[in-house]
């Protein structure tokens, strides 16, 4: 939940953060840079799920827990605090760039590990538990647009456009780590132990996945593309009117 509010926190507040880091003469120039840049996270989530899902095949899931939600708390922090562009110039424009892709990385690889991990926890129970996960992938994203929709009714309008984006990044930020401090107590999951006691664990997971279940990934990745796609553009619609 807090890693999906996270992410779209830079879609609900785009215009506010295309007029600081991204300012140009025309608003609208201003406006798809900033969905540029929103767009990038997405395109680095298959890198990251790829990478970092490979690394908790091969390691173990609990570790790139740790380090998934670590990392995307410290880059929102960062996107939070990066000067304006009238005080650093382009590096500014590049440091929320490179925040956003390392945001969208990590992303990549947290959704999908975490589906593994509840079903290798309780198989018995799969549906249900993905199902949780899932639901609290859409209340991260409801919990974003309710900050910001409390920003913008209780801080004066000036206000809000200057600093209320950076309050509700700073938040988010704060309740990450907060979450990497709880994720701490996390243990391996029973499934995965048992193959890294039995040494079955695969060494080359990206292309046993491929070789044994190409058609149901394919499948998979246009499904999930369609729905995202529709999800996404009614959300930011938004900015446009």
């Amino acid at each position: 939940m807090l890693e999906y509010y996270d992410f779209m926190l830079f879609g609900i507040f785009a215009r506010d953060i295309g007029q600081a880091v991204f300012p140009s003469q025309d608003p609208v120039v201003s406006l798809i840079v900033t969905f540029t840049t929103f767009a990038i996270g997405y395109l680095a989530r298959p890198l990251g799920g790829i990478v970092l899902g490979r690394l908790g095949d091969r390691m173990g899931r609990r570790g790139v827990f740790l380090a998934s939600i670590f990392i995307t708390s410290v880059a929102t922090l960062g996107i939070g605090l990066v000067p304006t562009y009238a005080s650093w110039g382009i590096v500014a424009s590049l440091l929320v760039v490179v925040l956003r892709l390392t945001q969208g990385f990590c992303i990549g690889g947290e959704l999908a590990g975490a589906i593994t991990y509840v079903v290798e926890t309780a198989p018995s129970k799969a549906p249900l538990v993905c199902s949780v996960v899932f639901c609290f992938v859409t209340t991260g994203v409801a919990l974003a647009t309710t900050i910001a929709l409390i920003v913008q009714r209780v801080l004066p309008p000036e206000i809000a456009a200057a600093y209320g984006w950076r309050l509700a990044f700073v938040v988010g930020g704060a309740f990450g780590l907060a979450s990497f401090w709880l994720r701490r107590a996390f243990e391996e999951s029973p499934d995965f132990a048992e193959l890294k006691r039995l040494s079955l664990a695969s060494h080359s997971p990206v292309r046993d996945l491929f070789r044994d279940h190409s058609t149901k990934v394919l499948a998979g990745i246009g499904a999930v593309a369609l729905l995202v796609v529709f999800l996404v553009s009614l959300r930011l619609a938004r900015q446009f009117t």
